[in-house]
């Protein structure tokens, strides 16, 4: 087993629609602007401890996904001693890639919610590998890439369930929505199932291209 500790705040948000349109709400309110149907102080106490816990979701679902990449694909990357092919930090942030808005807690929230990390194509010259990890209301899934200047080679795939058989609008492809949905009670998930697509997907993107 292959176990990850997720938030209660995360876990009620992905599960229950009523927590996840007040949280975004919150969230994506303009700090500028208070409620005016709000008519008294505590009332005005009460809404800023919303507010505190909703910025407590963004924020644990941000680290969250960074402890899934690194749960995942990131012990796969080292175990295919693959560590030398990843793009450091300060590199994929940078002009060249023009990622220079992540991870931050803007981009994490509402960009797809996907935390994506590149890597050098193990073959292929001038070739970056996107890997992924995704958690909103359909549950945790991963996300694979594979481009060079001219065009994006991760759609020529052959990829098993449980990847679904096309990719997004962006040319990402996925694991299918559900496939690993903890529970509002399930604190503790078994990220096995995860893993095992995720190597899949490393064997498919090397020989498909070699």
């Amino acid at each position: 087993m292959s176990l990850i500790s997720i938030p209660q705040s995360v876990l009620s948000y992905s599960n229950n629609e009523g927590v996840r349109v007040a949280v975004d709400h919150l969230v994506n309110a303009d700090p500028s602007d208070f409620p005016s149907e709000i008519a008294s102080w505590e009332e005005a106490r009460n809404y800023h401890k919303a507010l505190l816990s909703a910025h407590q979701v963004q924020a644990e679902r941000a680290m969250l996904l960074i402890d899934l990449w690194d749960a995942v694909w990131g012990d796969l990357v080292k175990q295919r001693d693959y560590s030398r092919l990843m793009i450091s930090y300060q590199q994929q942030h940078s002009e060249e890639h023009f990622d220079l808005e992540f991870p931050s807690p803007y981009a994490l929230w509402n960009d797809s919610a996907i935390h994506t990390r590149m890597m050098k194509h193990p073959v292929l010259p001038n070739t970056v590998v996107y890997l992924g990890t995704r958690y909103l209301g359909v549950g945790i899934q991963l996300y694979l890439s594979v481009e060079n200047d001219d065009e994006v080679l991760s759609t020529g795939l052959s990829l098993p369930h449980p990847w679904a058989a096309d990719e997004d609008e962006d040319g990402f492809r996925h694991t299918v929505e559900d496939y690993l949905h903890p529970s509002e009670t399930e604190v503790q998930t078994d990220l096995a199932p995860l893993k095992e697509a995720a190597g899949m997907a490393l064997d498919a993107v090397e020989p498909e291209s070699a």
